[in-house]
């Protein structure tokens, strides 16, 4: 691995600790020859741009993200990112068309049963029951089964 793209890797965190967003996808096209960390640049860049209700979600950029990230972790984080920006815009459509994740927390669960629930209505009492844990993702779909 090139020193330069573990040191792009470096300077990208201390960026993103900094709130530099603008910078992270310079250094995230340097730090593309570190094959261990060289994908986060760009996760923290767009995990950001997701965080951000004020921006438009970068779909694009996640779908280029996705086909060249070589970190199976990273994908799972950002698509698990995705469907909760997009769950909290309200954009259940995306968090159907994303799906599942490998790993999930509680808050993906219940924002992923929510968009089933508002695509086809097929969410028990149980489903929602099993996966809750106090959190805005979970209220919310409670919240959206409870007054159906």
């Amino acid at each position: 691995m090139p020193e330069a793209a573990r040191a792009a890797v470096v300077a990208a965190r201390a960026a993103m600790q900094s709130r530099q967003w603008d910078t992270l996808p310079g250094y995230a096209a340097q730090a593309q020859q570190d094959h261990e960390l060289g994908g986060y640049p760009m996760y923290w860049y767009l995990r950001q741009q997701l965080a951000n209700p004020a921006q438009p979600v970068p779909t694009q950029d996640i779908y280029a993200f996705l086909q060249q990230n070589r970190n199976p972790y990273l994908e799972n984080r950002l698509k698990s990112d995705w469907i909760l920006a997009s769950a909290k815009r309200g954009d259940f459509d995306t968090v159907r068309r994303i799906g599942t994740v490998a790993s999930r927390t509680a808050e993906v669960d219940c924002a992923i049963l929510q968009a089933r629930f508002l695509g086809n209505g097929q969410v028990s009492a149980q489903q929602a029951l099993s996966v809750f844990k106090p959190g805005d993702a979970c209220w919310n779909m409670l919240r959206q089964l409870t007054t159906a």
